[in-house]
């Protein structure tokens, strides 16, 4: 459990190696898939599959990888992230330092896409998930969606970036390294030049959590909830709301 928990090199490897394979293999699928059913299927029906698709190839298989990664080790879950590391306080006191933190990255993402219009003359781009969802998709696929979205993507990342990647490095005698490494590599893999930087300043604080509790369900509690407001903002149509009061 962190610092007690040697992370082989070669079960690294094996383990990011098999994750670009399966992001590969789930792509040209993706691809195979929708053509055969871009003629049978409504455009949002269509758009669906693929994001649906998408996460299940990043983090479905990923939980996967990171399954056969703690087998090689001959240990579970449990004893790999503290998960028995007085569980209740650390989700609880995971949750409510998120509700704190939540205003200031909102704050921020605003603030860097002022910025980037401002002196780059470029908007930050809207993700695709982000369009799909306010394009009001099926109630089934906004439930898998939000699943997928809340629950399995928290739980592969924190996985690999804060139980795997930050302290394999960190043990090494790279602490720093460690830290800015996988808070940068977590930003930067969610493609979102506009929410880059409060992406890194929330892995930071993930890390955090990680080192004060020393259970992974800490930083996962706070990345459900940051995926959970943000979901349920998307969903509700409040940001329009917003803009609608605020013209008013």
């Amino acid at each position: 459990m962190l610092d007690d928990r040697h992370w082989k090199l070669d079960a690294l490897l094996r383990l990011l190696i098999l994750g670009c394979l399966g992001i590969g293999v789930g792509s040209l699928s993706l691809m195979v898939i929708e053509n055969v059913t871009r003629q049978r299927l409504l455009p949002n029906d269509l758009e669906f599959f693929r994001q649906a698709g998408g996460f299940i190839a990043l983090q479905g298989l990923g939980l996967i990888w990171i399954y056969i990664f703690l087998r090689e080790h001959e240990i579970s879950a449990a004893p790999a992230f503290g998960f028995h590391n007085a569980p209740g306080r650390s989700m609880g006191v995971a949750f409510l330092i998120m509700l704190g933190v939540l205003p200031l990255i909102f704050a921020l993402m605003i603030l860097t896409g002022t910025l980037m219009q401002k002196f780059f003359g470029i908007a930050p781009p809207e993700q695709v998930t982000v369009g799909f969802l306010k394009n009001h998709p099926r109630f089934w696929q906004t439930v898998i969606l939000g699943f997928v979205a809340v629950v399995l993507a928290p739980v592969a990342e924190e996985m690999l970036f804060r139980g795997i990647l930050y302290p394999f490095i960190k043990q090494r005698g790279y602490p720093r390294t460690a830290l800015w490494s996988t808070a940068i590599l977590f930003g930067v893999i969610h493609f979102n030049l506009g929410a880059l930087v409060p992406l890194i300043g929330l892995a930071l604080v993930w890390t955090w959590l990680y080192e004060r509790t020393r259970n992974l369900l800490a930083p996962i509690t706070a990345h459900v909830t940051f995926n959970a407001v943000n979901f349920f903002l998307l969903t509700a149509d409040l940001p329009d709301w917003l803009e609608k009061l605020v013209k008013k």
